[in-house]
């Protein structure tokens, strides 16, 4: 016989640190997974973006392999369109090479926090962002105190993980070290609707898988879904500014490197989407005029995960009362 399930996810953390007011290994954790984090996903950003184009470039003004040399990895590939005006280099590989960059860099962002979600969800519910952090505080399932203390240890790991950055990276100092900038065509209206927004979307999905007590993915796919939010999320900004959605993320890069332009945008966008996340996840997770059954349909059978919601007016049913099972019932006769 099987015994008690016994395991922790980021639902049990979220609870525990929403009811106590300050966990030390938890902001251990904060810090240790932010470094970790910043890392590796402004790591490959950095790296793949030095080799691009040398990859390519076979033939320049200056001669063979000259051209990857000469570009750091701050530049973006604008900075070829005389070389493509000349004819040095082929248009089609550029665009081949900026594609697989930005699935690359996605992935790395998407898959550092699944895998540090899973690492980490247990001790601290891998919150690593401060946007993520408050929003979590204001649903009441993070303490205050907590929530400060986690997002102190954020910015930290971040600029730990910025500092090996720039001792790695060749040239480090002339480097933006995978700062976020906006791009050329973007207003910083549009970046911060845009950082709202995909940051909205990563706080309601934090709160309806890992929170949510009756999300059937709480524990085991909470991860999963998290992370490939934040992947969604690079896939859609990486090109408008590079994708924040986490000021933590963007701070440490920033002040390692000195590069503020417009970094307010990158704070200001990912707390108004934070903030606006809660209202939604309390709307569908909280009745407000009717009482909700969540008992299995007939259809699914009583060990099914997937719930049918009965709405009844002015009652409270629980899902093995007598009016819950007359409900079934004829449910049940009215589909014959």
């Amino acid at each position: 016989m099987a015994g008690p399930d016994r395991s922790v996810g980021p639902r049990d953390v979220a609870r525990a640190l929403g009811k106590r007011s300050f966990v030390l290994r938890a902001v251990v954790a904060e810090f240790i997974g932010m470094t970790l984090f910043v890392f590796a996903g402004c790591g490959t950003a950095i790296f793949f973006s030095s080799t691009r184009v040398s990859t390519f470039a076979t033939e320049t003004e200056t001669g063979p392999g000259q051209l990857g040399a000469s570009l750091t990895a701050n530049q973006s590939l604008a900075d070829l369109e005389p070389m493509v005006r000349k004819g040095f280099i082929d248009t089609a590989a550029i665009l081949t090479v900026n594609s697989s960059w930005g699935v690359l860099t996605a992935m790395a962002f998407g898959f550092g926090i699944m895998v540090l979600a899973y690492g980490i969800g247990h001790v601290s519910g891998c919150q690593l962002n401060p946007a993520v952090t408050i929003s979590l505080a204001l649903s009441g399932n993070c303490a205050l105190l907590q929530a400060v203390a986690n997002i102190l240890a954020q910015l930290g790991g971040s600029c730990l993980a910025a500092g090996l950055l720039y001792g790695v990276v060749p040239n480090g100092g002339g480097s933006s070290l995978g700062s976020n900038a906006i791009s050329k065509g973007f207003t910083t209206g549009e970046v911060v609707l845009g950082e709202a927004v995909m940051t909205c979307f990563l706080c309601f999905i934090v709160h309806m898988t890992a929170v949510d007590v009756r999300s059937v993915g709480n524990k085991g796919f909470a991860p999963l879904a998290i992370g490939t939010t934040v992947l969604l999320g690079h896939a859609v900004l990486l090109p408008v500014d590079g994708c924040s959605i986490n000021p933590a993320r963007s701070f440490g890069p920033a002040a390692v490197s000195g590069t503020w332009s417009n970094f307010w945008v990158f704070i200001v966008g990912p707390i108004i989407g934070a903030v606006v996340s809660v209202p939604l996840w309390w709307v569908c997770t909280q009745p407000a005029m009717d009482r909700l059954d969540l008992a299995p349909t007939q259809e699914f059978g009583a060990g099914s995960a997937i719930p049918s919601v009965r709405v009844v007016q002015g009652k409270d049913i629980s899902s093995d009362s007598p009016e819950a099972v007359s409900l079934r019932k004829q449910g049940s006769n009215n589909n014959v």
